[in-house]
C-alpha cells in the first residue's frame, strides 16, 4: 500500500471516541452470511448526515479516501462499501437494496446520525438508484441526497474481471431508467464527464435529476475535494423535525 494511502487510513480510524468503530456490532450481513465489505471514515458528533458510499469496480481506491476525508473535514461520517468485493457474488436488487439499508440504519444509529446521504461512483452509482428506490419509507424520508457520480444507462449486479478493462454489455444488464424514475421526489444529483460517451446521466428525466457536467470523462480529471463541495447543501442543510 502507498505510504500516502496507508497515513490517510491511519487518519481515517483516529477520530474522535464520539463517534466510534462499530465494526463487528454491525448486524448486517450478506445472503451467504458473510459479512459485509465495509470501510469506517468516522468524524466527531454533529448534525452532517452520514455518508454512504459506494465504490467503483477497483473497490476502496485512493480516489474513495480522497472523498472520504473531504466528507469528514465537513463533518460527515463516511461508511463505504467496497462494491467489487460486494458483487463477486451475485446479487439482487432486492438483496442489495437490503443489504444497503441495514447499512444505512447501524450506522447513522451507531454514529448519531439523523440523515442520509447516499453516494455512488460508477459501478456504485449504477446500483444505487435500485437500492433507493427499495428503501422503506421511513428511511427514505432520510435521505438528504443521492449522488450518482459516472453513472452507467445500466447496471449488473456481479464483478467480473474484465470489467476493470471494458464495457462489457451482458443479457442480466438492468436498465436504469426505470429505476430513477423512482426516485422522483428525492433530491438526486448526477455528475459525469463531458467526454464521458458511456454516461446514463444525459439519458435521465431532469425533472428528477439535476444533471452536473465536469472535466474528464468516466474518471473526472478534477479534484475529489469538488465533488464533496457538490454535496454542501445536503451538509449545510438541517434536519426536517
Amino acid at each position: 500500500m502507498p505510504l500516502a494511502l496507508a497515513l490517510l487510513s491511519i487518519v481515517g480510524y483516529l477520530a474522535p471516541a464520539a463517534a466510534a468503530h462499530v465494526g463487528d456490532a454491525v448486524p448486517c450481513t450478506t445472503t451467504e452470511g458473510a459479512p459485509l465489505p465495509l470501510i469506517e471514515r468516522p468524524s466527531p458528533a454533529g448534525s452532517a448526515p452520514l455518508v454512504l458510499l459506494l465504490t467503483g469496480d477497483g473497490g476502496w481506491a485512493h480516489a474513495d479516501e480522497e472523498v472520504a476525508q473531504a466528507l469528514r473535514a465537513r463533518g460527515s461520517a463516511v461508511v463505504g462499501v467496497n462494491m467489487r468485493a460486494y458483487l463477486r457474488t451475485r446479487r439482487s436488487p432486492d438483496e442489495a437494496a437490503r443489504d444497503l439499508a441495514c447499512v444505512a440504519r447501524a450506522y447513522s444509529q451507531a454514529w448519531r446520525r439523523d440523515r442520509i446521504i447516499l453516494l455512488g461512483y460508477s459501478r456504485g452509482a449504477d446500483i444505487a438508484p435500485f437500492a433507493a428506490a427499495r428503501w422503506p419509507a421511513d428511511l427514505r424520508a432520510r435521505l438528504a441526497m443521492v449522488v450518482l457520480v459516472s453513472m452507467s444507462a445500466r447496471a449488473n449486479f456481479q464483478f467480473h474481471l474484465v470489467d476493470l478493462i471494458r464495457d462489457v454489455e451482458r443479457p442480466d444488464d438492468v436498465a436504469l431508467a426505470p429505476e430513477i424514475e423512482r426516485l422522483r421526489g428525492l433530491n438526486v444529483l448526477c455528475v459525469y464527464g463531458e467526454d464521458d460517451r458511456t454516461t446514463g446521466c444525459l439519458a435521465a428525466d431532469t425533472t428528477v435529476v439535476r444533471r452536473v457536467a465536469r472535466p474528464g470523462g468516466h474518471r473526472l480529471t478534477e479534484g475529489f475535494d469538488a465533488i464533496a463541495s457538490l454535496l454542501a447543501p445536503a451538509l449545510e442543510a438541517q434536519p426536517v423535525r
